[in-house]
């Protein structure tokens, strides 16, 4: 399977002051033989990337086609890659139609907290947004490269140098479609087992329940052990996509957690005839004030072997189901030098700035951060799959699809920016895909600012940026 290609065609009224009246996105779009994700596809091109942007009056029209190539299916970006590419790149045109600087003109427009997303006609996510930070994402890239002051001069003339910035906007798993149940035990020595189905395909789940068990029981985390990803000792789960499994699997493992602990509480409780709520769990300890103190796992072996009577092996279990899917926002910039004599360019820099909500492990957040801008940066410059008329790839597999090396990276810098969400486990919310969909419209607009020509499709090579150049002269 393959991205869908898409072609997207956009209109924007704006006033003199740069506030935008009107959007109106336009996107035919490619699935392929079969159909798949066709519809989804095509309506995350669209509602992802205009949320960012709200306005008066905003229209999404829209058409998935089927034909002779490669089905199209589900990438990371899932359609808002194709669709911010289209309408970051349009929104620097717009801004300089009007005199504005691109920066300028996004702060003045982009959304703010208590607002809505825009969101398909069926989705049940129309509540206002709690946790923005989209502004801080922006601020904190262009400080992070000295926007104002614009790249420095190259030493010699034949090349240029240019800034691009593209905001982004992903979600916290699908609206009203994912799962997940959770159970979490306290076992005889005073570990937790934390049962839980979605899997960890190397971006650290598993790391993070057990850290989100061990916060509420106040254990450390080496005290929890995960088992996951086997469907006959763990509840259902929907699985780790969509940008789903912190929020979603992060909230059932919390709930299944505060469980446990309100069963050890309320154990403790009858044991020293104390009210529940004031037995405290902190430092490895159940504590009830002005009476006991011991560790847990005391407490739990006291339980087990019934010494206080029946015996009792403590188990806690939770679910999450819900509508909400919080936002997760970012400002990707990109820095780029252009040899004017060949359209050969280099991306000297890249910062990607993301608001994830509170990061429960930053090390992990920051290399998802890290991971998605080198796969957005690969889309930009180099991946691409060319296909002939009979609509077979032309091209023999991976020795023939040039995937970003680590010799190609540029500095990468990972802002994260911390709000709070509210609905998200210890404040958290996604930030799998939003890292990934900017790059490849911050590196067409630093080109665009570099050399002035705009490139329109992807990815962008040195042959289109050459071209674009002759035809300019």
């Amino acid at each position: 399977q393959t991205r869908h290609a898409q072609s997207i065609e956009i209109k924007t009224g704006v006033r003199e002051d740069g506030t935008i009246t009107g959007l109106h996105v336009d996107i035919t779009s490619n699935t392929g033989a079969y159909g798949c994700h066709a519809a989804a596809v095509l309506a995350n091109a669209a509602y992802e990337p205009m949320s960012v942007y709200p306005c008066e009056n905003r229209l999404f029209t829209g058409r998935a086609v089927c034909t002779n190539r490669t089905p199209g299916g589900a990438m990371r970006g899932y359609g808002a890659v194709q669709g911010t590419f289209g309408l970051e790149s349009h929104i620097d045109e717009v801004a300089a139609a009007i005199g504005m600087d691109p920066v300028e003109f996004r702060r003045h427009n982009a959304i703010e907290e208590g607002q809505a997303s825009f969101e398909p006609p069926d989705s049940e996510a129309l509540d206002e947004l709690a946790s923005v930070g989209v502004e801080e994402c922006l601020d904190r890239a262009c400080d992070a490269v000295g926007w104002d002051d614009g790249p420095s001069r190259p030493d010699d003339d034949r090349y240029e140098r240019g800034y691009g910035i593209a905001l982004a906007m992903a979600k916290s798993g699908v609206p009203n479609s994912e799962f997940s149940r959770c159970t979490v035990t306290l076992e005889a020595d005073g570990t937790l087992t934390v049962r839980i189905g979605v899997g960890d395909t190397g971006q650290g789940s598993e790391t993070v329940m057990a850290q989100i068990a061990a916060e509420v029981l106040g254990l450390d985390v080496d005290d929890v052990h995960v088992v996951a990803d086997d469907t006959d000792a763990t509840p259902w789960d929907n699985g780790a996509y969509a940008s789903s499994t912190t929020y979603i699997s992060g909230n059932a493992t919390e709930k299944a957690a505060r469980d446990l602990a309100d069963e050890v509480r309320s154990l403790a409780g009858s044991w020293f005839d104390a009210a529940p709520e004031s037995v405290e769990l902190a430092d490895g300890t159940v504590r009830v004030p002005g009476q006991t103190e011991m560790s847990i796992g005391a407490f739990a072996a006291e339980a087990f072997e019934g010494t206080r009577g029946s015996k009792r092996r403590l188990t806690g279990s939770g679910r999450h189901h819900t509508p909400l899917s919080p936002k997760p926002f970012a400002a990707q910039l990109a820095a780029v030098e252009v040899d004017t004599e060949t359209g050969e360019f280099e991306v000297r820099r890249l910062v990607n700035a993301v608001d994830c909500g509170q990061a429960l492990n930053p090390a992990s957040v920051r290399g998802q951060v890290i991971g998605g801008a080198v796969m957005g940066l690969g889309q930009a410059v180099s991946e691409e799959i060319a296909f002939d008329e009979t609509g077979s790839p032309e091209l023999r597999g991976l020795r023939d699809y040039e995937v970003m090396h680590a010799p190609d990276l540029p500095e990468i810098d990972a802002e994260l920016v911390e709000t709070y969400e509210p609905t998200g486990p210890f404040g958290a919310k996604s930030v799998g895909e939003v890292s990934t969909l900017g790059p490849p419209a911050a590196v067409a607009n630093a080109v665009q600012d570099a050399v002035g020509v705009r490139i329109r499709e992807l990815p962008i090579t040195p042959d289109d940026v050459w071209d674009a150049l002759r035809e300019d002269r």
